[in-house]
């Protein structure tokens, strides 16, 4: 509790959700924090903003310049770069609940030296931060066999204690995967780390019609997913996921390594050789389409 939580914002066009999230970190309570933020060639008035604010505040803020890759990228650069410690990553269109830190670093104490990650629901919100919805809940709990397919909670929810920041930073891959938070889930439970679920919301995710990723609940997401399996997208994202944790491989306990590799042989023999691999996804409808995926050589 007395280690300083880095948070870790990824920025690009971000001028007109950024004021709500920054005021919200000026809200948190329990531990100190500072904020490192990486612009991924925003432009707009976001790095401006930005610089307002931390001349305002007297906070310890510092803007680096991203990548240019993505959200994906940007966040894996912002790691790298992050001071020894606790991080915690951190969307620029959000609003975090002022007990946001303070629950995770709680919940990550009892671990002492041990990787953790935890994570947790969101309350969903409309563009003006009404309340729609609570995250789902996850059936199962993490395991590396669910990482290998699938996310447990969004990126925006996880904070990692020091042994699990400096994990990640250890097994960073020379090229950045399809999603950071699948890929941290995925080195966390490949590892030996724990990965601890927060079911009560941190934070109000703002859905606006131009995030990243967005809620999964959502309709438009469901027939999203549907159309990666059926286009191959979802094939090469676990292609980049693959390659990108090859890089975790000296860290990985014996039992991932050998579950990772009949995963990738498994893509190459169908549903049978998907089955074979344990991989599997939070609820059963899911897996079976993923089965069926397997068949159709989409995974």
């Amino acid at each position: 509790m007395r280690d300083t939580v880095t948070i870790l914002l990824a920025l690009y066009q971000g001028e007109t959700y950024l004021p709500a999230q920054l005021s919200s970190l000026l809200r948190l309570t329990g531990p100190r924090w500072r904020l490192l933020v990486s612009d991924d060639g925003s432009d707009d008035d976001g790095p401006a903003l930005l610089h307002r604010f931390a001349t305002r505040v007297g906070r310890d803020i510092r803007l680096i310049d991203g990548p240019g890759q993505g959200h994906a990228a940007n966040f894996m650069h912002l790691l790298g770069q992050a001071p020894p410690g606790p991080v915690a990553f951190c969307d620029q269109d959000d609003v975090w609940f002022p007990d946001k830190l303070d629950r995770a670093m709680r919940a990550l104490a009892p671990l002492g030296d041990r990787p953790g990650m935890y994570c947790g629901r969101s309350c969903v919100t409309a563009a003006d931060l009404s309340p729609t919805h609570l995250s789902r809940l996850p059936r199962l709990p993490p395991s590396f066999g669910n990482a290998l397919v699938q996310s447990l909670a969004g990126g925006n929810t996880i904070v990692l204690n020091r042994a699990g920041a400096d994990l990640l930073r250890r097994c960073l891959p020379r090229t950045a995967p399809a999603a950071h938070d699948w890929w941290a889930y995925q080195v966390m439970t490949g590892c030996n780390g724990s990965v601890l679920y927060d079911p009560q919301p941190a934070l109000a995710y703002r859905q606006h019609g131009g995030n990243a990723v967005g809620d999964n609940r959502a309709l438009s997401a469901r027939a999203k997913r549907g159309l990666a399996l059926l286009t191959g997208r979802f094939r090469a994202d676990v292609e980049r996921q693959m390659f990108a944790l090859n890089a975790a491989r000296p860290w990985m306990t014996p039992d991932a390594r050998a579950q990772m590799d009949r995963f990738i042989a498994g893509r190459a023999s169908g549903a049978t050789g998907f089955w074979r691999s344990g991989a599997h996804r939070q609820g059963m409808g899911g897996t079976l389409a993923l089965g069926v995926a397997a068949a159709l050589g989409r995974i």
